[in-house]
């Protein structure tokens, strides 16, 4: 993983996007369509009605992610005018921006591939685990959900990419959940992981216990050198005109991830079975 921090595109949806099927959207309602960035380019996106906290924790996720070379859709935060909004393309949950009628919401580059539930639909989940196992990325991506709080990773979180292997999608759930208070933002809370709790439970081989253990080392040795300034910076949070946090929940947040980078090795390492002396 190499150390990168790039700022968080912003960007404006076009007219005419479109629901995405819920049997495939997950938990949230999202859509389909285009979002023209600032640098004038055009991008072919799937976009998501997030609450505020939801955005939030997709923003920085996204950045952290990226900062540490974790391989994701490009994001943005994009705006949509209230006047392109339809019976099919309507917002429920997504923040105005100030007092104004637009809207916030989350846009992730379409990578033009399959997740891995998609692709292997109607097989055993110890198939998707099985192929996962073969990429780094997944086993990074253990530790980085560990770090982040991420609740609520799944085999549908994962894209296969013929080009750049797997990528990481869909962090709504980190920072302890969708619906975080500051109260639950306690860096030495435990926090369900769920790939290692659930999906790899009884499935380790001492090997995997290995790469899991490593891969959190690494992640531990990047988090301590790495500017958490520059990644909230990146994450656009810091920008108060645009109002998706607070700043006391700023603060919140950088606390928790700063102290919580600390843990992430004794975390992992006890969820695995392998006590270790940090």
């Amino acid at each position: 993983m190499a150390l990168q921090t790039d700022q968080i595109a912003l960007a404006n949806v076009v007219a005419g996007a479109k629901p995405i099927d819920p049997m495939i959207e997950g938990g949230n309602r999202s859509f389909v369509g285009y979002v023209d960035a600032s640098d004038g380019s055009r991008h072919r996106a799937f976009i998501k009605d997030l609450g505020r906290k939801q955005l939030c924790n997709e923003l920085f996720a996204s950045a952290l992610g990226r900062a540490l070379g974790l391989p994701m859709p490009r994001p943005f935060l994009a705006l949509v005018d209230p006047e392109d909004m339809d019976e099919e393309f309507y917002l429920e949950h997504a923040p105005t921006l100030g007092h104004s009628a637009y809207r916030l919401v989350f846009a992730s580059e379409d990578a033009d591939c399959p997740s891995l539930s998609q692709l292997y639909i109607g097989d055993d989940v110890d198939v998707i685990i099985e192929k996962l196992r073969e990429f780094p990325e997944f086993w990074h991506s253990l530790s980085f959900d560990e770090w982040v709080a991420n609740i609520d990773r799944h085999p549908g979180n994962y894209l296969l990419s013929s080009a750049r292997g797997v990528l990481l999608i869909d962090h709504d759930q980190c920072l302890t959940g969708p619906f975080w208070t500051l109260p639950a933002l306690d860096p030495a809370s435990h926090q369900r992981n769920r790939m290692i709790e659930e999906h790899l439970a009884g499935k380790l081989t001492d090997a995997d216990v290995d790469r899991v253990v490593d891969s959190s080392k690494a992640l531990s040795a990047e988090a301590s050198a790495m500017s958490l300034d520059s990644v909230v910076v990146a994450s656009l949070l810091k920008r108060a005109e645009l109002g998706i946090v607070l700043p006391e929940e700023l603060d919140a947040i950088y606390a928790f991830v700063c102290a919580r980078a600390g843990l992430v090795l004794r975390c992992v390492s006890e969820k695995v079975g392998r006590r270790i002396l940090v």
